[in-house]
């Protein structure tokens, strides 16, 4: 349920910082706290993995100015492939691992043809997105795989599946940190 900017660049070489600040808008490794079990706070080393139980980020800049809001999430043991802890841990260790300093967005990774840091950014992963679309759904017709996919589907996804399960809408609105109801513009036939 994250939104575009909160990952994601529109360039592939620069980010989008914070009006008149060099701080990235997107999300940095210290926008995530690890803990135990027990509540204490976990170094981010691998060695520590198997302690991680929760993970608390932290939204510094929301579209809706909800800015520093917290949100807690648990390690799921029953869907370990699914599980939001597990993918935040690897992702932090994998920014720790690539070097990237501390005010730049995680989301980056070694681009081999200019050989250098580039950052995720919304037209290769929209064009991914709809190729794998396109495999999947069978649908070949690239203006409607457009209409039907983009970088929002993930939060409509999210939207459908939370309610798809059963839960209010007043968790999904919560959740997903939409401030109004329009979210329900979203759910298809459940």
């Amino acid at each position: 349920g994250f939104r575009l900017s909160e990952w994601a660049q529109t360039r592939k070489y620069s980010y989008e910082r914070v009006t008149n600040t060099n701080d990235s808008r997107a999300m940095i490794n210290s926008d995530w706290l690890f803990y135990d079990q027990n509540g204490h706070i976990i170094d981010k080393t691998p060695s520590k993995s198997s302690r991680v139980f929760r993970v608390d980020i932290c939204w510094r800049f929301q579209k809706n100015k909800q800015n520093g809001e917290v949100i807690s999430f648990w390690r799921d043991n029953v869907e370990p492939r699914f599980c939001p802890v597990r993918a935040a841990w690897r992702i932090s260790l994998r920014a720790l691992r690539l070097g990237i300093p501390a005010q730049q967005p995680i989301g980056q990774f070694f681009d081999h043809t200019r050989r250098c840091m580039a950052f995720m950014n919304a037209p290769e992963c929209e064009s991914y997105m709809r190729a794998v679309a396109k495999l999947t759904t069978g649908i070949t017709d690239d203006t409607t795989i457009n209409a039907l996919f983009g970088m929002h589907s993930i939060r409509v996804t999210a939207c459908n599946e939370l309610a798809r399960l059963g839960v209010t809408d007043s968790f999904i609105q919560r959740r997903l940190r939409w401030r109004s109801m329009t979210f329900l513009d979203y759910l298809r036939n459940n």
